[in-house]
């Protein structure tokens, strides 16, 4: 489950619906500099190779490729859906937990694991009319996308309500897309829920990035806020502008 590979949630395939009066659209490719080129190529062999992608020769939906230098010098791909496809979609109305929700029901832990999925939308499969939809349009030809894109509106929602399925009925297991946290009032039932957290997941063929987790933790930092036993603060990090600003030297 720690095997930083892309997993495939089985038997699930997800449909994006398209508004009654939806028309295809296509967007051109947009220039890769040639720096990142073959970067950006390596990751796309990459993802072709792991079935999350598929060439395609000819498609009537396409959305440029959109490139992302990180801070460690690798590329991120996103897909700028904005062009035309987000438009076209009917939205989904599943509901996202309020982050007050989500913090509330830690109270009364003293012991917390905190999970990050890895590369969590591309576990979750498309039907084939969507790949299509998802087609991304990059410098060395189209590709439709097999799994669900981040950039589709709806993407969110509908991951949301996978997770939700997914941890329903783990005891003290709580998810905020791809961030699980399973937390207990002893040592002992934090490692009973965290077991069969990594059980569920590992059932779903749902993978974690290693870097992203913390394990026994007695303060974790989430969703923003520093959480310890029925303590709740804001991150500093998140107050920083705030508490830094330098004092006004007149009026």
């Amino acid at each position: 489950i720690f095997e930083e590979r892309i997993g495939c949630v089985p038997n699930m395939k997800v449909s994006l619906v398209l508004r009654s009066d939806a028309q295809p659209v296509f967007t051109r490719e947009r220039d890769v500099p040639y720096a990142l080129r073959s970067r950006v190529e390596k990751e796309l062999d990459t993802l072709e190779n792991a079935g999350i992608i598929t060439p395609v020769t000819t498609s009537d939906w396409g959305s440029p490729l959109v490139v992302i230098l990180k801070p460690d010098g690798t590329v991120r791909l996103c897909v700028d859906y904005k062009c035309g496809v987000n438009d076209r979609l009917v939205s989904s109305n599943f509901p996202i937990r309020r982050i007050d929700d989500v913090l509330c029901s830690l109270r009364n832990s003293k012991f917390y694991c905190k999970l990050g999925l890895h590369k969590a939308y591309l576990h979750i499969c498309v039907d084939e009319k969507s790949s299509e939809v998802q087609t991304i349009a990059t410098h060395r030809g189209t590709y439709s996308m097999n799994r669900l894109s981040f950039g589709i509106k709806t993407a969110p929602s509908i991951f949301n309500q996978i997770m939700s399925q997914i941890i329903q009925g783990l005891p003290k297991t709580e998810a905020y897309f791809d961030d699980v946290v399973c937390h207990g009032a002893t040592y002992e039932e934090c490692a009973q829920n965290l077991r069969a957290c990594l059980r569920r997941l590992s059932e779903y063929d749902l993978h974690l990035n290693r870097n992203k987790c913390e394990f026994f933790a007695t303060r974790i930092e989430y969703l923003g806020h520093v959480i310890e036993c029925n303590r709740i603060m804001k991150s500093p990090m998140k107050v920083a502008a705030v508490s830094e600003m330098p004092r006004p030297k007149n009026v």
